[in-house]
């Protein structure tokens, strides 16, 4: 396998946001990202330590480190050889009944561990040795080696290479593009027009919308990054993908639309900006499509959610805006907030969506990787307070990823429901005004109604020295997001 000499060369935009949030977090394992795989009985560990050795040899960005201090600007730097060791752990005395629990457990310190960003490798491996045979492989690594896509593509590799390695045969893989030549090729581009896109999409944008909405206390089992499903109905989902065709959007435009107009709806704002994070895999680079590093980039979007305004002409702007963003979707975030009119001390955007076409384990099943055939699953904490994710295929899939510190188990549940009923009054209503589109469902509309209509609510005892102004501020700090007032109008 092909491998280079130590080098050194720049970060991209997207890796500089990383290693800063990295460094600065106040809790670590911001961008650790670990994936899960339950592997068959019969595994052969030796092939599987080799497969993971020769991908590593494969591609550069899986070689790196991070250096800012003594250097004017941050760097990575490509070693030439970086050993596997996956660790092996005799796990089994832990019964069935306990081994979700002993895994939540084991993720959480794997994770707040992070990694020395200076000193390779920047990923570990656990294999943990489960009763009946089978096993559970860990894969930690920090999000500044590699995206999305990236991992598809390692994950592939490592399984065509265990079948080969194990059938006794060479494998026979094409060389990859060199991550070090991306990022020569990244920064040769011309850029012209990005400040002036920018600065007029931005310019006038003053208000950045908080997603913070309470703070609370840490959780009891520690784990600080939680993940919530937005449950979508089959017809919900059939609604969704007619009134995508129609139109001529993709679901992601649409779950974008959506996920701004809840923002308007809890902030009261009109005019929301967040972020969406874009592939940037393009065909403008040779070999882009087998590339391992990080191509993403995160990028605002914002949107006009006056009340005159319906959902269809928001449909229409973000389609629109997505286009015109083609051009400049390699932009740096600092540069762009550069650009806008927003102050230095506050953030863009505060939440992101995340849209995949294929659900991982849907992406590998589609390549008969069998090594991976009982199921992955993986998590990737962000420093944003609020992450919607989503993916399109097989079936359409919806979830909410959250920092507890900042929003409660309780809050996050309400925002998914409240998330399916606006897409559901969305659809149903395309053309309704924005502020007209219902955000409660019939449950808790009636729930509601009831507690407003007991006699005994009106004998509530409440301190007599606050003014009216005072109690609703309390209230507003003890639940945002509960609904203040029900109109008809």
């Amino acid at each position: 396998m092909r491998k280079s000499a130590n080098e050194i060369c720049r970060l991209l935009p997207m890796q500089e946001g990383m290693l800063f949030h990295s460094l600065s977090a106040l809790i670590s394992g911001v961008y650790v990202g670990q994936l899960v795989a339950r592997l068959q009985k019969d595994i052969d560990l030796c092939a599987l330590e080799r497969a993971w050795q020769c991908v590593v040899d494969r591609h550069q960005a899986l070689r790196t480190t991070f250096h800012w201090d003594r250097v004017t600007e941050p760097v990575q730097q490509v070693h030439s050889d970086v050993r596997v060791n996956i660790e092996v752990h005799d796990w089994r005395d832990v019964s069935v009944e306990k081994e979700r629990e002993a895994l939540d457990a084991y993720l959480l310190n794997d994770q707040v561990r992070g990694f020395d960003l200076s000193t390779p490798p920047l990923m570990r491996f656990s294999l943990l040795q489960l009763p009946q045979g089978e096993h559970f492989l860990v894969w930690t690594h920090h999000h500044a080696l590699l995206d999305g896509r990236a991992r598809v593509i390692v994950l592939k590799e490592v399984a065509r290479l265990y079948d080969a390695f194990r059938r006794g045969e060479a494998p026979n893989l094409a060389a990859p593009p060199l991550y070090r030549d991306y990022v020569e090729w990244f920064y040769s581009q011309e850029r012209s027009g990005e400040e002036e896109y920018w600065g007029g999409l931005l310019q006038t944008f003053t208000s950045p919308v908080s997603v913070s909405f309470f703070e609370t206390k840490p959780p009891l089992d520690g784990k600080r990054f939680r993940t919530r499903e937005i449950f979508l109905p089959s017809g919900l989902k059939n609604s969704l993908q007619a009134i995508a065709r129609k139109n001529k959007v993709t679901a992601n435009i649409l779950i974008q639309a959506i996920w701004a107009a809840l923002l308007s709806r809890y902030s009261g704002q009109e005019d929301i900006v967040f972020g969406e994070t874009r592939a940037c895999r393009r065909p403008d680079f040779e070999g882009i499509g087998s590339l391992v590093g990080v191509l993403m980039n995160t990028l605002p979007v914002r949107l006009d959610t006056s009340p005159p305004r319906s959902f269809s002409v928001l449909l229409a702007d973000l389609r629109n805006q997505h286009v015109s963003l083609r051009d400049h979707e390699h932009s740096s975030l600092s540069d762009i907030r550069k650009w806008s009119g927003v102050s230095n001390k506050a953030q863009l955007f505060e939440s992101i969506v995340v849209f995949e076409e294929y659900e991982l384990n849907a992406a590998l099943k589609h390549d008969g990787c069998s090594l991976w055939s009982n199921g992955v699953y993986r998590t990737m904490p962000t420093h944003y307070p609020l992450t919607l994710v989503g993916y399109g295929k097989p079936d359409l899939f919806l979830s909410i990823t959250y920092d507890s510190l900042s929003i409660s188990d309780a809050a996050a549940e309400q925002i998914a429901r409240h998330f399916q009923t606006l897409l559901q009054s969305a659809l149903a209503m395309p053309d309704a005004p924005l502020a007209r589109l219902p955000l409660i469902g019939a449950p808790e509309r009636e729930q509601l109604l009831l507690l407003g209509n007991k006699p005994e609510s009106l004998d509530h005892q409440y301190p007599r020295s606050l003014c009216v102004h005072q109690l609703f501020e309390q209230q507003v700090q003890l639940a945002p997001l509960a609904i203040a007032l029900l109109t008809e109008t």
